[in-house]
């Protein structure tokens, strides 16, 4: 999702009539025009902090349910603690071509 590291690759990716969304970017993006029109595909932007309180909840339900029905299937490639978001920030911003699949932090138990 991260557009400025991920859109050309993604280009090659997409089945010619398909369609990108970018939710996410750090920065500039080149990418030859050529790889959007060869595809006839479709490349547009979203900024999900412009979105109404009714469409965050519309987009939730939909991810929710591409979740339960095996639509989405996110590739997770390491489940840290808590402790280690640090761990999670670098490797996410620092590692060469960026994390490989989701990293999932995962919060403790409350104490009793």
């Amino acid at each position: 999702m991260l557009s400025s590291a991920n859109l050309a690759r993604d280009l090659d990716a997409l089945k010619p009539g398909g369609r990108i969304v970018c939710v996410g970017s750090r920065g500039h993006i080149d990418i030859d025009p050529r790889a959007i029109m060869s595809k006839e595909a479709n490349v547009c932007g979203c900024m999900l902090a412009h979105a109404t309180p009714e469409e965050r909840e519309e987009m939730a339900a939909h991810v929710c349910a591409g979740l339960s029905n095996g639509t989405l299937r996110p590739i997770v490639a390491a489940v840290l603690p808590l402790a280690d978001a640090a761990e999670a920030h670098t490797r996410v911003l620092e590692q060469p071509g960026g994390a490989k699949g989701k990293l999932v932090l995962c919060v403790p138990p409350p104490t009793a």
